[in-house]
């Protein structure tokens, strides 16, 4: 499995553990956009953040989480992302 697919695997978990989102089966819905889904409200977007900051360590602006990271997959591929910046700036 590619570090895209782990870290995508891991925010899945993370979310489903948390149930930030109302659904069982997130896997099912990875590529879809979850505000077109009526999946988020300002609670699970609060929750989100606060749980990839604590969990993977990366700050997501809300206007990035809002405008671009419309997906889960997004959402793990800005966090991959980001630990690789820290990677090599460390």
């Amino acid at each position: 499995m590619n570090t895209a697919e782990k870290a995508l695997r891991e925010l899945i978990e993370l979310c489903e553990a948390e149930s930030i989102f109302p659904i069982d089966d997130l896997a099912c819905v990875a590529d879809e956009d979850l505000f077109e889904r009526g999946l988020v409200d300002s609670l699970s977007l609060t929750l989100l953040r606060a749980v990839i900051e604590e969990t993977f360590a990366v700050a997501i602006p809300a206007e990035v989480l809002v405008g671009e990271l419309r997906s889960l997959r997004d959402t793990a591929a800005y966090i991959q992302a980001s630990e690789r910046a820290e990677v090599v700036v460390a």
